[in-house]
């Protein structure tokens, strides 16, 4: 059954609820409203990621209404059928909120800054790898969340579909980024 907003305004702690065992409403498409001893009430994703059942808080009541949690939680699904790691996700957003220090914002940097120096074919053909084949997967990292098991998954994909000689390139090129950017970031 959904919450309402007249149900969460009337809600208080229970005798049962303690510090660490905050009593806990369903509002459905598992979003929970935790309500805590202190009697503040916290917005929670329930949500299933690698295998592992997470939580993700989202926000409190009443600076998040109701309509914002689901709609957020709704954010949180879609980030999942992404591939992406809502934890990640809110990470880097806490820690970068202008995007300066994804991964795709430096590569993009690193590629405009080496542009007038190498041939147009070797730019145009790493750039068109780049937005291919590691974009897609660690673009919307923060540079430091990204481990070598990340770049090699990337050449293993590349690899998968026969071009070994574009797994190497691209795992090399990935490591260019890395190095490069995470000097300057």
């Amino acid at each position: 059954m959904s919450l309402t907003d007249s149900q969460i305004k009337r809600l208080k702690p229970s005798d049962t609820c303690t510090p660490s065992r905050p009593d806990k409403y369903s509002d459905g498409n598992n979003l929970r409203l935790w309500v805590r001893s202190t009697g503040s009430k916290v917005w929670v994703s329930d949500y299933k990621y690698a295998d592992k059942r997470q939580s993700l808080t989202i926000g409190k009541y009443p600076a998040m209404s109701l309509a914002d949690a689901r709609q957020r939680n709704q954010q949180i699904k879609d980030l999942i059928a992404q591939g992406i790691n809502p934890k990640q996700d809110k990470k880097r957003l806490q820690a970068d909120t202008d995007g300066t220090k994804t991964f795709d914002a430096l590569a993009q940097r690193w590629h405009k800054e080496r542009k007038p120096h190498i041939a147009p074919t070797t730019h145009s053909r790493d750039y068109s790898q780049y937005q291919r084949d590691i974009k897609p997967t660690i673009g919307h990292l923060n540079i430091d969340e990204i481990t070598a098991p990340d770049i090699l998954a990337i050449g293993k994909a590349v690899e998968a579909r026969g071009a070994t000689d574009m797994a190497r390139r691209v795992i090399r090129q990935t490591g260019r980024y890395s190095n490069k950017l995470y000097a300057r970031a």
